[in-house]
């Protein structure tokens, strides 16, 4: 068997570094979270004893707003989430757009109590920044990785 040289390995090691996020959330499609959730799933005993899955979601909050304006209201919210998400969540961890207005994190190497504190955080951050607060309302809820 002929051996490898690191020359040729050198090329792959640039182009997966060349790809690295420098702070925050990995984002995801949602196959690609899958995938990880299996593989989270796998590792679970031996790397990571605790990790979670935050479910956040965003619901009209306005019984005023018409039909064209809770969407935009939405879909505003919507992304703005995406980007709390992204910037107030370890490096590392992970998220994505589920569906509309309904975001999944994987959280490693956490405690169940600390899932609150990272909500509320998230929670704290959205509500504080976004331009019409009072016309959405943020929930949650988790689950252990079993």
């Amino acid at each position: 068997m002929k051996e490898i040289s690191l020359s040729n390995l050198m090329p792959i090691i640039k182009r997966l570094k060349s790809n690295e996020q420098d702070s925050g959330a990995f984002i995801c499609d949602k196959e690609t979270f899958i995938k990880i959730y299996q593989l989270a799933k796998y590792r679970r005993n031996s790397l990571w004893p605790s990790s979670h899955i935050l479910q956040l979601k965003i619901n009209d909050n306005d019984k005023d707003n018409d039909k064209n304006n809770k969407s935009l209201l939405l879909k505003k919210a919507d992304e703005f989430l995406l980007e709390v998400i992204k910037n107030k969540i370890r490096r590392g961890d992970v998220a994505c757009r589920w569906e509309k207005s309904n975001f999944i994190t994987l959280l490693y190497n956490i405690e169940e109590s600390q899932v609150k504190i990272v909500y509320d955080r998230i929670k704290y951050f959205f509500y504080t920044n976004f331009d019409n607060p009072k016309g959405v309302k943020l929930s949650f809820s988790s689950h252990e990785v079993v």
